[in-house]
């Protein structure tokens, strides 16, 4: 079997467009969770210190040790793949410039593909360091999603100690996200939010101390028929380390006819601290109604 090199003009192009629908069309959380304080080897690795109390200090008498319970959590990094053929005559001539479209679309599909595996690891992160009982959660049962549930969400948060200074984050399916957005406390320019990683590319807005926005319903566990877990989270709550954001090869297959394109990212996720994560269960099946 026959290979040759893409030509560089086709590599350089497309690979810079590669990079650019990774950063803006996917991996929307992201900037919402902790990155890494250093990677080793194939192991990223992030650094806890616990909650301490100052004591009264009396004379003569033995120091008590705070005992913080300080650490470092590691994660192992996973590597993602996306495959694919584009074949020559699919796409107007593999080497033409001005035929490339078919090129242009496998790499956008590359791109958000991997950018949906990072979203969904994290995703699968908080859901399984979630509580599923105590005050860390909340079930509304066949109660909708309101604005009175999102603050209870916070309220729960809040109890926990929690700092609350505009880094807590909550995505939401479509239902919930209209249901919140029915409130004409929530529903304003207001609240708009500006500085969010991804506020071009989704729905969001800062309300109440927390960054809500909208995320794709694929993305949120599914625990019973009729039914959605959703999470209010801290950024230091979960980790997420993209030591190798997007790297793509092309080989040109002589036998077949066609180039193949292998789109690469590397990563790891973990959870830090289960107390800065609230999770709400809601049906999925109630009506939005204006308040």
């Amino acid at each position: 079997m026959a290979t040759t090199e893409m030509p560089n003009w086709f590599v350089t192009q497309f690979n810079k467009r590669a990079q650019h629908i990774y950063q803006a069309k996917g991996n929307r959380l992201k900037g919402t969770v902790a990155g890494a304080d250093r990677i080793e080897a194939n192991e990223a690795k992030w650094r806890l210190v616990g909650k301490g109390e100052a004591k009264e200090f009396q004379r003569g008498q033995a120091a008590t040790p705070a005992n913080t319970g300080r650490g470092i959590v590691g994660a192992p990094l996973k590597t993602f793949q996306f495959f694919d053929e584009v074949h020559d005559y699919d796409s107007d001539r593999a080497a033409d410039p001005n035929g490339a479209q078919e090129k242009e679309k496998i790499f956008e599909q590359g791109g958000m593909a991997l950018g949906r595996s990072a979203d969904r690891e994290i995703m699968n992160v908080l859901n399984t360091g979630a509580a599923t009982a105590g005050n860390n959660f909340i079930d509304l049962g066949t109660t909708a999603f309101d604005a009175a549930a999102a603050m209870t969400m916070c309220q729960r948060l809040q109890a926990a100690d929690v700092p609350w200074e505009g880094q807590v984050y909550c995505p939401l399916p479509s239902l919930l996200w209209n249901q919140l957005l029915s409130a004409k406390v929530v529903n304003s320019s207001d609240h708009v939010g500006q500085d969010l990683p991804f506020v071009k590319s989704t729905d969001t807005r800062f309300w109440n101390g927390v960054n809500w926005f909208l995320l794709s319903d694929s993305f949120f566990p599914v625990p019973a028929a009729n039914k959605f877990d959703v999470f209010l989270y801290h950024k230091e709550a979960v980790g997420h380390a993209p030591h190798t954001e997007l790297k793509t090869y092309w080989t040109w297959l002589n036998k077949f006819t066609c180039w193949e394109v292998n789109m690469l990212s590397k990563g790891a996720n973990v959870l830090l601290q289960q107390e800065g994560i609230v999770r709400l269960r809601a049906p999925s099946n109630t009506a939005i109604t204006l308040n």
